[in-house]
């Protein structure tokens, strides 16, 4: 904590005297999806114990093209070029549709206007789709067949006039909700994609669409691990990527989406066929809250201590107990808790979710009760206090874990867009899971009892 602290005060040293930073401490990230083993689309991995997602829809000449030619060779093979795919040239100098690809050749359906150098590039635009059946103008829906998976944050795109490229249109799509499989041999996939604005002409059935040729990434499902260090389940945690461009200039637009399942298999996130677009860093709060969490809180009245599986909070002299935590993120809404408590004296017990009313107990001595803490529907939670009022100042009450009364995530699965071009000029890494609160896995170790003794840890 006193290096956090040392941290703290050398960033606010730096940035004007009305600015002020403040950390807040977590537990330790995991990577859950280390080696990114679900599937890429118009991207590499690369890396080793850590994978990480890079580009790969840009691709440099072997030969510099020139005026009048009808074929592009590369200095790389490409698995994903196809016929009837668009390149744009420069990139954006000419655009061109794709006849045919033989090995590290491009064969062209038009030839170039152009001459270019060996530092121009070929970047793979769109990539063909079907429409499945006919859509109107004003339409925000379509549905269509598609070679590769398809997710909330593509770009659909179409030829405003049949047959001149230059009037390719592009509209984001908002949601793609997967409807199955097709039984056409190359464009596998069907899906329905409900647009953020509406398109501007009629597309008939089985007329050719696109979709921006960007990275993405399909998980598999991932469960949730342990804490580190322990054999003890995570409690609440925030999702998150870390990504970002290597290139100074402009931010390129991620979405990332996720899904959310219980150890049945039920979804608490999104549907077997839809993702739900989240922001990173985004809480899942449907996690056991480990018993020794309290103990990082800041205190205000009373001592802590911990038992191998409760904390103790214990009164001080004015028999009074206060300890509280400030939620960043907030504390969503509609939470429920059952917790396990025992006094050895009488007292209450109240529980402070602001901007909510208190939730009082009463607590009789010797005897364990089973409370339910309540976070009600409406506003989110910026802060909680636990505090305790008893009858003489040897009190001291016990809390176990904090169960959840709904369903538990156990599984998790996730989606990610880029709107990227280039050769490294960016990159991401898979799911990184930060625990949401510091828990007790920082006091734990494990003991050598080898002939050497030199394992463990030393705590002041």
């Amino acid at each position: 904590m006193g290096r956090i602290s040392r941290i703290e005060r050398i960033i606010n040293s730096t940035i004007n005297a009305y600015s002020h930073v403040k950390i807040f401490p977590r537990g330790l990230p995991r990577f859950v999806d280390p080696l990114l083993r679900g599937t890429i689309r118009f991207a590499k991995r690369t890396g080793n114990t850590i994978s990480v997602m890079n580009p790969d829809n840009t691709f440099q000449f072997d030969t510099a093209p020139q005026l009048k030619d009808d074929r592009l060779a590369l200095s790389l093979t490409t698995e994903w070029l196809t016929p009837d795919a668009i390149v744009s040239i420069g990139p954006g100098r000419e655009l061109h549709q794709v006849l045919d690809v033989i090995d590290n050749v491009v064969l062209l359906k038009s030839q170039l206007a152009q001459e270019f150098t060996l530092q121009d590039q070929m970047l793979i635009h769109s990539y063909p789709m079907l429409n499945v059946a006919n859509s109107f103008k004003g339409d925000t829906t379509v549905t269509v067949k598609s070679h590769y998976k398809l997710a909330n944050g593509d770009t659909f795109a179409y030829l405003l006039t049949q047959e001149l490229l230059q009037s390719l249109t592009e509209i984001k799509v908002v949601q793609a909700t997967r409807l199955g499989t097709t039984t056409d041999p190359f464009y596998t996939e069907l899906y329905r994609l409900d647009l953020v604005s509406e398109i501007s002409r009629n597309i008939p059935a089985q007329q050719l669409i696109f979709h921006r040729a960007f990275p993405a990434y399909f998980s598999s499902a991932i469960t949730v691990p342990n804490a580190l260090f322990t054999s003890e389940p995570i409690g609440p945690f925030l999702l998150d990527l870390l990504s970002g461009k290597l290139l100074e200039g402009t931010e390129f637009e991620e979405t990332f989406a996720i899904k959310a399942l219980t150890r049945a298999g039920s979804f608490l996130t999104g549907t077997a066929t839809d993702y739900v677009t989240v922001n990173k860093n985004y809480t899942v709060f449907d996690r056991s809250i480990a018993a020794h969490t309290p103990m990082f809180w800041e205190i205000a009245e009373g001592t802590m201590r911990l038992t191998p599986n409760r904390v103790v909070f214990k009164v001080n002299e004015a028999s009074k107990f206060v300890v509280g935590y400030k939620f960043v993120p907030k504390l969503p809404s509609d939470i429920e808790w059952r917790i396990s408590v025992s006094s050895n004296e009488d007292c209450t017990i109240r529980f402070f979710f602001n901007p909510n009313p208190f939730q009082e107990f009463t607590l009789l001595s010797g005897i364990t009760q089973t409370l339910t803490v309540t976070v009600p529907p409406g506003a989110e939670v910026t802060d909680i206090e636990i505090n305790i009022l008893a009858n003489s100042n040897i009190c001291e009450v016990q809390l176990a874990d904090w169960s959840p009364t709904q369903n538990i995530v156990d599984q998790l699965e996730y989606s990610f867009v880029a709107d990227v071009i280039g050769q490294a000029t960016w990159q991401s890494t898979g799911l990184v899971l930060k625990p949401y609160f510091i828990g007790s896995e920082f006091l734990k170790t494990s003991w050598d009892s080898g002939s050497e003794y030199d394992g463990g840890k030393v705590w002041f």
